[in-house]
């Protein structure tokens, strides 16, 4: 889709003090209001820990064979009957009706993309928000993981 944005829609800014990392901001094809979407680049998620809006430790973006990994569908984050787990769709923080989780897009809190303690991102299904990812989007996007 970045191959139908003008110069004016794709902008590259620095983000953090030290090494930082690119975000790419783009226009969003097809989405009202033509939203914008800022895309956390892949390379910067590796290992990053995704962290709830009360704090809950939700898991981290890293190898599927680590056991606190979103990735791995045996692990206490990773599997669809994980307790703490985005992909638990009766779940605290995977439910779409929940009030606690990113998977809620009608009123739910988005989780946190923490690397090294800090913020590079925020997760949340189907928002239309152009700061937000959907979680299932960015595994798929960066990892081609479908939950």
């Amino acid at each position: 889709m970045i191959g139908h944005c003008s110069a004016a829609d794709a902008l590259f800014r620095r983000h953090g003090a030290a090494g930082g990392f690119w975000l790419l901001i783009a226009a969003s094809i097809g989405t009202p209001a033509a939203a914008q979407t800022r895309l956390v680049p892949c390379d910067a998620v590796k290992d990053a820990r995704i962290v709830a809006a009360d704090g809950t430790y939700l898991g981290s973006l890293s190898d599927a064979n680590r056991a606190d990994s979103l990735l791995n569908p045996r692990g206490p984050y990773g599997s669809k009957s994980a307790h703490h787990g985005l992909w638990n769709a009766q779940g605290p923080y995977g439910s779409a009706s929940s009030d606690k989780s990113p998977m809620n897009a009608h009123g739910g809190k988005p989780a946190s993309i923490l690397k090294n303690g800090q913020p590079i991102g925020k997760l949340m299904r189907n928002s239309l928000r152009s700061w937000f990812e959907d979680p299932a989007r960015l595994v798929h996007r960066c990892y081609g993981y479908v939950p």
